[in-house]
């Protein structure tokens, strides 16, 4: 999840390291699928789930039930992601974009399905997904900041921000016109 907000911002980073992180991301996804398909095969072998509960999760525990729901929506955002470029047009981007918001739902139900299936975790283990809790939160901050705040400055805002914002070959941003006053001679 974190690399995949990383890889979004395109206000901060130059498009050399925008690539790296979004070949980091597309790799996450794939590693992530690597583990998770011996994890399912597993769980059948054991015969603690079934095959058609592999993929539908109806008549299983709730938090098994999380853990299916989230393999199957990271499964359709990982094959759409590889072939974003189907999607490319401007009339289907929308839906490659609507899909790939799904990881947002995708993730939190693997962090459920992970901390209460089986038995209790280990300190440790609960410590480490309150680390990848903080570090997605801290990225979709640092997005939203660096989303939120060029449009602030467009309107006139911290004229500072941009400029520190600004990728180091651009030229500085423009200072706002000075805007007429509405009262004739300056007279309120």
């Amino acid at each position: 999840m974190t690399l995949g907000i990383i890889a979004t911002d395109r206000i901060i980073s130059t498009p050399r390291l925008r690539i790296v992180h979004q070949s980091s991301h597309k790799s996450a996804a794939l590693l992530s699928l690597g583990f998770l398909l011996p994890h399912v095969i597993l769980q059948i072998s054991f015969t603690r789930l079934n095959a058609a509960n592999a993929v539908l999760p109806f008549g299983v525990d709730a938090a098994v039930a999380y853990g299916i729901i989230a393999t199957d929506l990271l499964i359709v955002v990982t094959v759409t992601g590889a072939l974003r470029g189907r999607f490319a047009e401007a009339s289907r981007s929308w839906l490659w974009r609507a899909i790939h918001l799904t990881a947002y739902l995708c993730w939190p139900l693997a962090l459920v399905h992970g901390l209460t299936v089986g038995r209790a975790p280990a300190a440790w283990v609960v410590v480490g997904y309150l680390l990848c809790l903080l570090a997605v939160c801290a990225a979709l901050v640092l997005r939203l900041v660096v989303t939120v705040r060029p449009e602030l400055d467009a309107r006139g805002g911290d004229r500072a921000a941009s400029e520190v914002l600004a990728p180091p070959d651009s030229a500085p941003a423009p200072t706002p016109a000075a805007r007429p006053s509405p009262h004739p001679e300056g007279h309120p």
